[in-house]
């Protein structure tokens, strides 16, 4: 389906009998549509070969070129993942919080914590290398924050948090890199996925079972025939 925001209605639409076929299927009659300085926004899943990106820009060619903006481009969903993070392991959306002000300083308090996580990550990049910096799980990592910062505060004075915060720049950077170089990273890695099993065998269930009706004709007609 096509959807065209400027009138809030449909303009197009590409049916497909078969209920059960993937929808990509259809590109085909998609293209066949497409018109000169026309745009169209999909899902990524119809990121196909025969859908490419396609982006208007007007830097200047000197300073960046197709090549390059194209790869800025591609990693634009970046800013999904780091919402992500803020989402799950930092708790950014509390639903009771039905408060507006109260909900945006808990996203803004989330935000300050991805970006100290931001510069945690950078020095243990400088420190143990760029690949164990990768496979730092955030939701460890705040887990671990959570549960130590009590202790911590009763631990160090409060002339210790003061010093912290009247700082040099570079003697920060140098205290945090000398506190992630003592880390054990095997501790808070990812779990590395391995390799997927093989859906499990269906099993038929008369109350459940979905058929495209299609695929039901269409072997009707084979046995006819």
């Amino acid at each position: 389906m096509v959807y065209d925001p400027r009138f809030n209605a449909v303009s197009d639409f590409f049916p497909l009998e078969d209920a059960d076929s993937q929808e990509r299927r259809g590109l085909d009659d998609v293209i066949e549509t497409l018109e000169k300085k026309q745009l169209r926004i999909a899902d990524r899943k119809f990121c196909t070969l025969k859908f490419k990106v396609v982006l208007l820009t007007n830097l200047p060619r000197d300073k960046a070129d197709a090549v390059a903006v194209s790869k800025l481009y591609r990693t634009r969903w970046k800013i999904e993942t780091a919402l992500r993070h803020m989402t799950v392991a930092m708790n950014c959306e509390i639903k009771p919080l039905c408060y507006s002000k109260a909900a945006l300083f808990c996203f803004a308090s989330a935000l300050m914590a991805y970006n100290a996580f931001a510069v945690m990550k950078a020095a243990i990049a400088s420190e143990h290398g760029r690949q164990e910096a990768e496979l730092l799980s955030h939701d460890y990592v705040a887990l671990e924050i959570a549960e130590a910062t009590d202790g911590m505060l009763i631990a160090l004075p409060n002339e210790r948090w003061e010093e912290m915060e009247s700082i040099s720049t570079a003697d920060f950077a140098a205290e945090v890199r000398t506190i992630v170089g003592g880390i054990d990273m095997t501790r808070d890695r990812k779990h590395i996925r391995g390799p997927q099993k093989p859906p499990p065998k269906r099993t038929n269930n008369r109350d459940s079972v979905h058929c495209s009706t299609k695929r039901i004709l269409d072997k009707r007609s084979e046995n006819a025939c």
